[in-house]
């Protein structure tokens, strides 16, 4: 047996003892485990100095041995070796190793057939988790190649499975700190060799300014404290993008038991980064849905109380005023006012939470957008100011969508609010239409939509100041705004996103400071016949003649029932008051009694006003019917509203809201 040192072996084979840093880099060590020439063996070692059995073996040693590994596994060096030999060398072998640490010895491997098979063995002493094991690198002499040509394929074989793998190996001598890198390691650094040297300040220009004091601070506190570590840091590559890199460091000691060394590999990790930052958007994204969903039930379960409230409010403000006579004091005029004015604003910021949270009452029209954005436009110049050019560019003769007008109203309005105040001084603000197709085709590169169709694309631009990038991912947020205390909401582009969503369409906003801001909304084309398409038009087209009717007022919150009932006794009807829907069935049996139109509340004790219609109609064909409610459209739908086509007044609502609702149906009888 020839036992030598290594002392000129390179140090540190097998000193990687604790688990890779990431799932990556275990593929890494396992391809160049597995894809070595050389045979690889771990066995343990007792107290006795006698060697266990094989706990990992690689593919070379399975192949050359032709042993299948739970074969090798279950055998140690004594059963491998030649056994005439073993007796020989073996001791003293296991002498060295506990002395030294580290042997080279040539020996004799029996193959599966019997053949034998010399080998040169470099054999290593190491610990994991206070265990002694055997780490052994087996060159096997089974052809007639020199030693340094099947080095050199099996360094070039490792050099193509480390650019395959996009990974570098480096070495760093902490004493000298010279550093030695692999080819690859160049290629990940994104430095070229000719003017560039290996070194811990090229390492260090290499990484992205951001990135480079925070991975510094990490690499000399291990390496003070004789530490393994693992960073992981971006790069600009040659054509000017960003990749992430990771490294793990493992130190090596020399043979004063000093760390004097370090060696690592370099993975590509960019692939990994981007799956995190879309996982973590995703999460972000869920997570503002969540909390635009919690705000949405927050307003949905204090609409029905506070619109009621807001309802006797707003109308006995409105008929107290409409009583005053010429010679009230003006100051009791101011303070009615005031309350009016508050209360309005109170019902709006109601209506605007609703509409952000998709459960504003709606009443769905096929109309023209192009022919009511048109006779918008009176309304909103005068909102906007004298300083601010209003255009308006409509891109063909008409597109037709199904919606609430009244929506269109407001996000057209909130939408010119915010553009006017983001002009300082004189601007434009531009609206446009266009029809668009989205093919599925086009989803994946498409800015905002998620979903094929032909829509048309209402856009609102602005030359103002434009929006800070730090505030634009917020500014569908409920309260929201960059406004001084007192002079904003924040409902007012939440309001606009709501409306958009309830209608199954798609809102995005760009900004800079150059440009300004353009607010881009799609919305679904129908396409209807023409017998169903409405325009605005003035509500009345006929008026009553003097004949007054009755009208059955169903309601259980004394309160609007007594404010309903005033209104429109003041107009002149007779009314009929019930606060129960079995009230009201009891009064119409009174064929004597003319009912003309049933003003109900829809949710009700007993039964919902829906459901009473029908069974006043039963005795009654033909009863018109005018519902009013406080509560949000999905509270609505489960008191059997199914999305039909109902005449409906939401509360709160005002006098003239009423009066207007209820002509409008009362002229129709003859």
């Amino acid at each position: 047996m020839n036992i030598r040192s290594i002392s000129t072996q390179p140090e540190g084979f097998g000193d990687d003892t604790s688990p890779p840093a990431s799932s990556m880099l275990d593929i890494h060590y396992h391809l160049l485990w597995n894809n070595l020439s050389d045979g690889l063996f771990l066995h343990s070692v007792a107290d006795n100095l006698e060697p266990g059995k094989f706990e990992l073996v690689n593919a070379s040693a399975c192949r050359i041995l032709g042993y299948a590994q739970e074969e090798l596994l279950e055998m140690g060096p004594r059963e491998l070796d030649d056994p005439e030999l073993a007796t020989s060398y073996i001791p003293g072998v296991m002498q060295q190793l506990a002395a030294e640490g580290q042997v080279v010895f040539e020996a004799v491997h029996l193959h599966k057939n019997g053949m034998r098979i010399p080998v040169e063995i470099c054999s290593r002493r190491i610990e994991i988790n206070s265990v002694r094991y055997i780490l052994s690198s087996a060159r096997y002499r089974t052809n007639r190649l020199q030693p340094t040509q099947e080095l050199t394929r099996s360094n070039e074989r490792l050099q193509l499975i480390m650019k395959k793998a996009h990974a570098g190996s480096w070495e760093w001598d902490i004493k000298t700190n010279s550093n030695i890198w692999s080819d690859e390691l160049w290629t990940l650094y994104g430095l070229d060799a000719s003017n560039h040297e290996a070194s811990y300040e090229s390492w260090l220009s290499a990484i992205i300014a951001e990135d480079r004091l925070k991975t510094e601070k990490i690499v000399q506190h291990a390496s003070t404290r004789g530490e393994e570590f693992t960073i992981e840091w971006r790069v600009r590559d040659h054509g000017g993008s960003y990749r992430w890199l990771m490294s793990k460091g493992t130190p090596l000691k020399d043979h004063t038991g000093t760390i004097s060394r370090y060696i690592g590999m370099v993975i590509d990790i960019t692939e990994r980064k981007t799956i995190e930052e879309e996982k973590l958007l995703l999460e972000q994204q869920v997570q503002q849905s969540q909390k635009m969903e919690l705000v949405g039930q927050l307003a949905g379960g204090i609409a029905h109380d506070f619109n009621n409230m807001l309802a006797v409010i707003l109308g006995n403000t409105e008929l107290t005023i409409d009583r005053l006579g010429p010679e009230t004091s003006p100051k009791l005029l101011d303070d009615l006012n005031s309350i009016h004015q508050a209360a309005t604003r109170s019902a709006n910021l109601t209506r605007q939470l609703l509409a952000f949270a998709q459960k504003q009452t709606i009443t769905l029209k096929t109309l023209d957008i192009n022919g009511l954005i048109e006779s918008m436009l009176s309304m909103l110049k005068p909102l906007i100011g004298e300083n601010i050019r209003l255009e308006w560019q409509p891109g063909g003769p008409e597109f037709i969508v199904r919606i609430d007008p009244s929506q269109i109203d407001q996000i057209l309005a909130n939408l010119c609010v915010n553009a006017r105040d983001a002009i300082e001084r004189n601007g434009t603000i531009l609206i446009t239409t266009e029809r668009v197709d989205i093919t599925r085709g086009q989803l994946e590169g498409h800015e905002f939509c998620s979903m094929p169709g032909t829509y048309v694309r209402l856009t609102v631009r602005d030359n103002g100041k434009g929006i800070s990038p730090k505030h634009l991912p917020h500014i569908f947020e409920p309260f929201f705004t960059t406004k001084t205390t007192g002079t904003g909401t924040g409902l007012g582009l939440s309001t606009v996103y709501g409306i958009v969503k309830q209608n199954g369409g798609y809102i995005d906003c760009s900004s800079s400071k150059k440009s300004g801001t353009s607010f881009r909304i799609l919305l679904p084309l129908h396409e209807p016949s023409p017998e169903n398409i409405s325009t605005r038009e003035p509500l009345l087209k006929k008026r009553l003649n003097d004949k007054k009717r009755t009208v059955l007022i169903v309601e259980d919150e004394p309160a609007i029932l007594a404010f309903c009932s005033k209104l429109l006794e003041h107009e002149g009807h007779h009314v009929l008051q019930a606060g129960l829907p079995s009230e009201a069935l009891r009064i119409a049996q009174d064929s004597a009694i003319d009912i003309d139109l049933l003003l109900s509340d829809i949710v009700l004790p007993e039964m919902n006003g829906y459901e009473l219609s029908r069974q006043l109609q039963l005795s009654r064909p033909g009863l018109k019917a005018l519902f009013m409610s406080g509560y949000t459209a999905d509270i609505l739908e489960r008191h059997g509203r199914n999305g039909q086509a109902v005449d409906f007044i939401c509360k709160p609502f005002s006098i003239r809201e009423l009066q207007e609702k209820v002509e409008e149906l009362l002229v129709s009888i003859t």
